[in-house]
């Protein structure tokens, strides 16, 4: 039914607003809005872990250090995107991926305050 399907995709967004939750947990609650969407849109394609590793994305470690330019090319140098790119790049994938990476490269770092 239609309300099964929601629930079932409620429950499911909910899973990747997880994921990136916690992969920022320490500045999660610093991003704007649009960053947590890219992020959770970027833990739908499953690009906020490397396969088999333990070790982060650089997009990822450029985030954690506020380095929000910076890791929006590193977002963008991925083979597939690259390739749909190269075979025209009107597709979908490729409209995320740009969103993703000019919300990334438009999030400006919060001061961090430090005590005296």
């Amino acid at each position: 039914s239609i309300e099964q399907l929601l629930k079932m995709f409620d429950i499911d967004v909910q899973k990747h607003v997880n994921i990136a939750k916690n992969k920022f947990k320490d500045q999660w609650e610093e991003f704007s809005p649009e960053l947590k969407m890219a992020l959770v849109d970027i833990s739908f394609r499953g690009d906020l872990f490397k396969p088999n590793s333990k070790d982060d994305f650089n997009f990822v470690k450029q985030i954690k250090n506020r380095n929000f330019k910076g890791a929006a090319a590193s977002y963008l140098d991925h083979k597939e995107y690259k390739k749909r790119i190269a075979d025209g790049g009107k597709d979908g994938v490729v409209t995320r991926m740009n969103r993703n990476a000019k919300y990334i490269a438009n999030e400006k770092p919060k001061p961090t305050l430090v005590n005296n």
